[in-house]
């Protein structure tokens, strides 16, 4: 039940990464999974070790933890993050599960290129977040890798500093969703949608990290990675309080025997910064085509 993994990869978020895990899906016996996994890229660092019982105490309630240590470059800092979660979920209904999430967090903020903006100048140096999470998630798609027809919805909020402590004070609500339906000839329709607004408690500012930009693979398609969202006089992109996000696709069969897939797609999407309000005339679009292998 222990396995060993290595690789390497590219993407456009993280470059060249190097991937090294180790884990034992059966712990003691007790179906419980620990884990350790480093992955080094050209931009970012990832070290994690984690550990789940997916019944905790032979009941429905599933509870873990992780310990990370991560870094990543940006156009304009470094930011290290260090600390540790644990979290519990649970069945509400069938379909339905929610889950909690205490996490704990030292924050560095370094390598600030000269000449950045005020507010990325502002927040170098160390802070601390301490924040609750929950969340409520309705799943009914066939597959969570390849789904051909059914839906996916979540709604979460995080709450930062005030009772928690800790020096970062905000509260972050997201929601999102996405629905597939495969009506004729092997070829499945999928839309997905997200939602999110962030506002920092008892005046503090919102943690220039914590703030949404879009841009990537697993966002707004065609843009680069954290490109799209406001910007500040100098020209960096520091993130807004707002995102929308919109996300269309139609998914066919090339070659069905080792399900390799085209798509083509239509993505919708952007940031907004505090006082600005939500706007659909004021989106970024991309169109393209795209191919997956499962």
């Amino acid at each position: 039940t222990g396995s060993v993994s290595g690789g390497i990869g590219y993407s456009s978020i993280d470059k060249l990464v190097t991937i090294l895990s180790l884990s034992q899906n059966n712990l003691f016996g007790r179906g419980q999974r620990a884990v350790a996994q480093v992955q080094l890229g050209a931009v970012s660092k990832y070290y994690t070790l984690g550990f789940t019982d997916p019944r905790i105490f032979d009941t429905h309630i599933l509870g873990g933890g992780d310990l990370f240590n991560n870094y990543r470059d940006y156009d304009d800092y470094t930011i290290k993050r260090t600390g540790g979660l644990v979290r519990f979920g649970m069945p509400v209904i069938e379909h339905v599960r929610d889950y909690f999430q205490y996490r704990y967090e030292k924050d560095n903020v370094y390598n600030v290129k000269p000449g950045s903006s005020d507010i990325i100048a502002s927040q170098a140096g160390d802070s601390t977040t301490s924040s609750i999470f929950g969340s409520l998630r309705r799943d009914t798609r066939d597959s969570r890798f390849d789904p051909s027809k059914g839906t996916d919805s979540l709604v979460s909020v995080e709450f930062a500093g005030g009772p928690m402590g800790g020096t970062s004070s905000f509260t972050r609500y997201v929601a999102l969703g996405s629905g597939y339906t495969t009506p004729f000839s092997r070829i499945t329709w999928g839309v997905r949608g997200r939602i999110g607004y962030i506002t920092g408690n008892e005046g503090q500012p919102i943690p220039i990290y914590e703030r949404f930009r879009l841009g990537g693979i697993n966002s707004l398609r065609g843009f680069k990675a954290y490109s799209v969202g406001p910007k500040a006089p100098s020209g960096e992109v520091i993130g807004g309080d707002k995102e929308l996000l919109f996300n269309f696709e139609m998914i066919f069969p090339i070659a069905q025997e080792i399900k390799l897939k085209g798509l083509l797609f239509f993505d919708a999407g952007n940031a907004w910064d505090v006082a600005q309000p939500y706007a659909l005339d004021d989106l970024r679009t991309s169109v393209g085509a795209g191919f997956r292998w499962y």
